[in-house]
């Protein structure tokens, strides 16, 4: 949805902890701040059967070994871990301004984009897993690992769109470890 409310901070103080500036000073060990919403001025639904509305960004997601169990040996990247936001509004940028267009349809070449950084002078084979309008998850095998890619569209990605076509980001890439 998107919400424009009227309201009021009874707490929260800037302060700046190793390097990061935070509103600070409410609830648990004074973590976070309070805001009170006093009046919503405006509500519109924003329920499009296009965008992935989830939270996890597909953390959840597994790949799964073959008959074995498995093990996460590691997250290689996690869910918009810091400065990963920014990232991905950047490759929502390439794909508005034709740089990366492809983005808007095809998240294969999102997923195996995506794995470069990690996986230099590799070249994925990537199998899809899971396949939904607003989600896909591929497998590639790695040895003895399994690399697990979510590629989604990302509703929140929405705002920052400049037009109603989001792209498709990669959102966790996981390695998992087989028994």
């Amino acid at each position: 949805m998107r919400l424009t409310a009227v309201g009021r901070f009874f707490s929260g103080e800037s302060q700046t902890v190793n390097g990061q500036t935070r509103l600070q000073g409410f609830g648990h060990l004074g973590c976070c701040s309070l805001f009170a919403i006093q009046r919503v001025e405006s509500f519109q639904p924003h329920t499009r059967s296009d965008l992935d509305y989830s939270s996890e960004a597909g953390f959840y997601e597994t790949g799964g070994c073959d008959d074995a169990p498995d093990h996460y040996q590691r997250y290689v990247s996690l869910q918009y871990p810091d400065g990963q936001v920014e990232h991905v509004i950047a490759e929502q940028r390439k794909a508005d301004n034709g740089e990366a267009a492809w983005a808007f349809s095809d998240p294969q070449r999102v997923a195996i984009d995506s794995l470069k950084p990690y996986y230099p002078n590799q070249v994925p084979v990537l199998r899809t897993v899971k396949k939904t309008p607003t989600r896909q998850v591929f497998r590639w095998k790695n040895g003895q690992n399994q690399i697990v890619v979510v590629v989604t569209r990302p509703y929140w990605l929405s705002f920052y769109a400049a037009s109603r076509s989001v792209a498709w980001v990669s959102t966790t890439i996981k390695e998992i470890g087989c028994d």
